[in-house]
């Protein structure tokens, strides 16, 4: 897998701003052409919209012009609309390999959440999206959590063929260092139900654990009792992991929901960044 073509989603927040380091990391996985995009919302800027378009455009020159400097072909589209709505248009139309968007809301407390544009982004896309995360290190300032999120990164995994085949997609990207594989049982009346499901569970994580093996990938895997998101978490959290990917459907999901649950708790909550693959149906 590789992602030779982004677009890059800036709102000239502190946040958008730093993702053009995370472009310097695509590299390694394919990175060639990059398309730095922003919307200015027609409902706020109002008659204003055109010359904040050309103001926006002239901002983000410099950011341009040393992209080029390290052999990245560059193009900067500003336009006037609505935001999750066409920066999903843009991706279709360009058919880039992969959105690249920060994860900043307003009236954040404590650490910084996801944000409308950008969860709508991931309902509505057909394309790969990856939602950086930031910490806060001072007054108006973040910087990217993870600076490099390809080491050790978390699937998880149930029996769908969703989950499948992001893990086809993760054996195509050999910057990965190690994958950790999780996997919770949500449901289990008695210990007897709750044995017989781990013993199948493990037999299927340890099939694709010498896949990965097969394919040139060190991996482990946990097997969690509970909600599946809520295990996620605390995994992707207490085992140093640096990038979590997962489909946005797994088990049991239906096609109209575009987006599962526990892809929506996971991508909302995360304090790591997030790489969200569609569904292959999509």
């Amino acid at each position: 897998m590789e992602f030779k073509k982004v677009l890059l989603c800036t709102d000239f927040s502190f946040e958008s701003e730093k993702l053009v380091q995370t472009l310097y990391e695509l590299k390694d996985l394919g990175l060639q052409e990059i398309i730095i995009f922003n919307v200015v919302e027609i409902d706020s800027a109002g008659s204003n919209a055109p010359s904040f378009q050309k103001q926006k455009k002239e901002a983000l020159k410099s950011d341009q012009r040393e992209l080029e400097k390290e052999g990245f072909k560059v193009r900067i589209d500003i336009k006037i609309g609505t935001a999750a709505k066409d920066i999903v248009k843009k991706a279709e139309e360009e058919n880039v390999d992969l959105i690249l968007i920060g994860s900043h809301g307003k009236g954040f407390i404590k650490r910084i959440l996801l944000g409308s544009t950008t969860f709508d982004v991931v309902r509505l896309s057909k394309k790969p999206v990856l939602v950086e995360k930031y910490e806060i290190v001072g007054k108006n300032r973040n910087r990217i959590l993870i600076e490099d999120k390809f080491k050790k990164v978390l699937l998880p995994v149930d029996y769908s063929s969703h989950s499948i085949n992001v893990l086809e997609t993760v054996k195509g990207m050999k910057k990965i260092q190690e994958v950790l594989l999780v996997s919770a049982i949500e449901y289990s009346q008695t210990e007897e139900e709750f044995n017989k499901a781990k013993d199948k569970l493990e037999k299927h994580l340890g099939k694709i654990r010498m896949d990965l093996f097969n394919a040139g990938f060190a991996s482990n895997y946990i097997i969690k009792e509970g909600t599946a998101s809520k295990n996620i978490l605390e995994v992707a959290e207490n085992e140093s992991v640096d990038l979590i990917i997962l489909s946005k459907r797994g088990e049991g999901k239906i096609k109209e929901l575009l987006i599962g649950s526990t892809a929506t708790t996971v991508i909302t909550n995360s304090k790591l960044p997030v790489l969200i693959f569609p569904s292959k149906d999509e």
